[in-house]
């Protein structure tokens, strides 16, 4: 694909067909408060990968059409991201998290810019790199990353909540632990998980 020799209106359609999807994505907006914030993420992410290796690999103007309108159907993965994180830390970490979300957001726009200025015009070797990227993080999400305690409560399941908490304190090196016969209570002002059991033990 040629984008200086492609007509104008080809590109017009491709963008298009990209914001297009980017709106209809909207309707998959409820799948994070059904099915969780972990299974969003890593459905959103796969699709979206399987939309940019289609795009790499496929020289067909109308399949890469059709991917980038699935690159943004399954945008999903972009906001569920700050719920998930935003729900795994206090609320005075919460700016800071934002921050480095957004920051990461904003990194392939400069890098692409560095790159096409001073490395090279051939996107090719760009999207490789990114797609290496994405599939390394989409592996760290299945195998690492565990499910919103906070949605985990909200939905009855207070045993995986525990769990889960109980996991973020070991990845964070804490020695303290939630026992089993916790229980959670909402704290409406600070909208932070606050934990209380028999033995008033906090994390």
């Amino acid at each position: 694909m040629d984008m200086v020799c492609m007509p104008s209106s080809q590109i017009s359609r491709i963008i298009a067909v990209y914001f297009i999807g980017f709106a209809l994505g909207g309707l998959l907006f409820p799948l994070p408060d059904k099915y969780g914030r972990r299974f969003s993420l890593i459905f959103g992410l796969t699709t979206n990968l399987a939309c940019q290796y289609g795009i790499v690999f496929s020289s067909n103007y109308w399949v890469r059409t059709a991917c980038f309108g699935g690159i943004g159907l399954f945008q999903i993965k972009n906001s569920v991201s700050y719920v998930w994180l935003f729900e795994c830390v206090y609320s005075k970490q919460k700016p800071l998290a934002c921050t480095c979300i957004n920051s990461f957001d904003a990194l392939p726009m400069l890098v692409t810019c560095i790159y096409f200025a001073f490395i090279s015009k051939h996107w090719f070797p760009l999207e490789l790199v990114a797609l290496l990227v994405g599939t390394a993080a989409l592996i760290i999400v299945v195998f690492a990353m565990p499910e919103s305690p906070r949605w985990l409560l909200l939905n009855g399941k207070t045993k995986e909540a525990i769990k889960n908490l109980n996991y973020i304190a070991w990845f964070n090196s804490s020695t303290q632990r939630i026992p089993e016969n916790a229980q959670f209570v909402e704290d409406l002002n600070a909208q932070d998980i606050v934990v209380e059991n028999l033995e008033r033990s906090r994390i």
